[in-house]
């Protein structure tokens, strides 16, 4: 495309002498291409030098605005940098900073622009000259790339007033060239879609950019904090071509990433020389910027005016996300979705923490209706003999006298050690059921975790209980915590569904025990009498795949607190088996504060809780 420029003829636009027919789409392109990066000064000693001419003969505007102005041609009425008197100043800013480094790390807020941003920049930059560059847009995933970078890319380029090239959709490929062939071809020039997944596939997928070769090479690494360390390879593979962009976009996560590596701050103080006031800054490799939610035009606009950029950060979607916090601003969920900034020691990355358990008000036995007490039990595996101790915990179903709801009544966990050298499962059993059955737990009221055995300890439990229980014995509840998510509602608060939410099952149980505290459906949680299980409960963090939530690992948490967690595994547990017999998540500020006893006595005197009845040999 670019050699069609050298022309003797008169000057015009920008003082260049143009071919006659030449749009004003492709003059903006011609002239964004030799004034971004080192491909115009190789344009320019090929074309100008010869001629004993420079591009500084002409009135070429910053690269910028060429790219601004081929932008609002090619899509007049998707690309939206001005509404009223109001400027999209985020997305404004990344484009500047895309037209003039070569290496450049991008964090911000939840709808900042950073995604449709890239991906216009890049169709852009790809048809200044699509038979000389080669770029690259990555996620995590190709599976639902529509929702991802791939996915506006493709869409943008479908929407261009004035296309050029061909999009092979099957193949996640946008080319130049003929089509013909299209799905034996290895294109040279192009806009191809990667994944780049943990393990060995993302690393082979990082070495299949090593030595590609162009004389315009980009790639845009979208939700860059959920990837490998390794993933940052890319940029030193692609770095032997002279024209190199490397881009790496995410909403800043907690601990090592690679986006946090990008975006490391080039002063020997690191990430102790910014803060969340700073805008942008030098990095080891280039530049990186920072938009903050509150940088949203749309708080320009006043109260009452209808929002500028509905798609970007508004007042109302704040608030939303603030309600769907608890109104916890300090949580990492705001602070990621709103401030967009690297997590403060002051953000809370724990799912529940104690000052969520302190404000639900939930230490206390309220009033219940005259329906029969539901009591249920869960246990926590160790799995072997001489291993972790074995966790029960304790608790009752039944309704609110003042509102009807039906809720979890905590009553405590205790603890089971099996001798090495016994039968595990066997001796397990036997100890545990007795004091089911003097608690009143029936086994449909009893349920187990069998994620790690496969279900040899709910074999013994159920030949166990057999000899008491007859048949009955078989409707004990099995529990896994492995799996996707479900469909059910996230709360009362946030109405998309667990798929849109969380990345795995686990994740999801444990955001509805925090939902289960926060919204009251669950009571006799007592911060100094259960402190064990508050401590384990509370250690639990928590931070984001893409954008779903994700709890840590068991294994990564043991490796940090120096143990197994299984009190509040156990306590979770309960929650689950709540949940499955009939308590549901809905929020109700009308609990009638009424204890059922209320002398000081008698918190000091119960180990494992507080609930109608004395304290027997079990400790309830």
């Amino acid at each position: 495309m670019s050699n069609k420029f050298v022309t003797e003829n008169a000057s015009g636009l920008y003082g260049f002498p143009w071919p006659d027919g030449v749009l004003p789409v492709d003059q903006e392109l011609f002239s964004y291409l030799v004034t971004r990066g080192n491909y115009g000064k190789v344009w320019e000693a090929k074309h100008l030098h010869p001629k004993g001419r420079c591009l500084a003969d002409y009135k070429f505007e910053e690269p910028v605005s060429h790219l601004i102005k081929a932008a609002m041609l090619q899509w007049p009425t998707d690309v939206e940098l001005q509404v009223r008197q109001y400027i999209n100043r985020p997305l404004l800013r990344i484009w500047e900073e895309l037209c003039s480094s070569d290496s450049v790390g991008i964090a911000g807020n939840a709808s900042s622009s950073k995604t449709f941003g890239c991906a216009a920049w890049l169709n852009i930059d790809w048809v200044a000259a699509p038979d000389k560059t080669l770029s690259f847009v990555a996620s995590t995933s190709l599976g639902g790339s529509e929702d991802r970078i791939w996915g506006t890319v493709a869409k943008l380029f479908r929407r261009m007033a004035f296309p050029i090239g061909y999009l092979i959709d099957h193949r996640k490929i946008i080319v130049f060239e003929d089509t013909s062939n299209a799905d034996e071809r290895d294109y040279t020039c192009a806009i191809k879609a990667l994944a780049f997944p943990t393990g060995d596939e993302g690393r082979k997928a990082v070495e299949t950019t090593r030595g590609r070769k162009a004389e315009r090479v980009r790639c845009v690494v979208d939700e860059l904090a959920e990837m490998e360390p390794y993933v940052n390879k890319v940029s030193i593979n692609l770095r032997a071509n002279d024209d190199c962009v490397y881009v790496g976009i995410a909403n800043p996560n907690q601990g090592d990433n690679p986006h946090r590596e990008l975006c490391e701050p080039a002063d020997s103080r690191g990430y102790d020389s910014i803060t969340v006031n700073d805008r942008k800054w030098k990095t080891r490799t280039g530049t990186a910027i920072f938009i903050h939610g509150d940088d949203s035009p749309n708080f320009e606009a006043p109260d009452g005016e209808a929002p500028p950029f509905p798609y970007l950060l508004t007042r109302r979607k704040k608030a939303d996300i603030l309600k769907d916090c608890h109104g916890n601003a300090n949580s990492l969920e705001y602070w990621r979705n709103v401030i967009g900034f690297w997590p403060t020691d002051s953000i809370e990355t724990s799912v529940i923490s104690r000052s969520v358990i302190s404000q639900a008000d939930i230490s206390f036995e309220p009033a219940w209706t005259g329906d029969e007490k539901k009591r249920i039990a869960f246990l926590d595996c160790a799995w072997t003999s001489g291993g972790d101790r074995n966790e029960v915990s304790y608790g009752f179903i039944s309704r609110l006298r003042s509102s009807g709801k039906k809720v979890l009544m905590y009553q405590g966990t205790k603890g089971f050690s099996v001798d090495a050298g016994s039968v595990f499962e066997e001796n397990l059993a036997s100890q545990v059921i007795p004091t089911l059955e003097r608690y009143g737990v029936i086994p449909s009221g009893f349920g187990l975790d069998v994620s790690g055995d496969g279900g040899r300890v709910l074999s013994a439990f159920i030949r166990t209980w057999q000899k008491t229980s007859g048949v009955s014995a078989s409707s004990i509840i099995p529990v896994t915590y492995s799996g996707a998510p479900s469909e059910r509602v996230v709360s009362s608060e946030d109405k998309r569904k667990g798929t849109e939410v969380y990345d795995r099952k686990i994740s999801e149980d444990w955001f509805r025990l925090y939902h289960g505290i926060v919204n009251r459906c669950l009571f006799g949680l007592d911060l100094q009498m259960h402190k064990d299980v508050v401590d384990e409960i509370c250690s639990r963090q928590y931070g984001f795949r893409g954008k779903k939530m994700s709890v840590e690992t068991k294994k990564e948490m043991k490796k940090r607190i120096g143990k197994s967690p299984d009190k509040g595994d156990s306590f979770t547990g309960l929650w689950i088996m709540a949940e499955k017999l009939g308590v549901e998540i809905i929020a109700d500020d009308k609990v009638e504060r009424r204890l059922v006893e209320t002398t000081s006595n008698r918190r000091e005197e119960v180990v494992y809780g507080s609930y109608s009845g004395s304290k027997d040999e079990d400790g309830f």
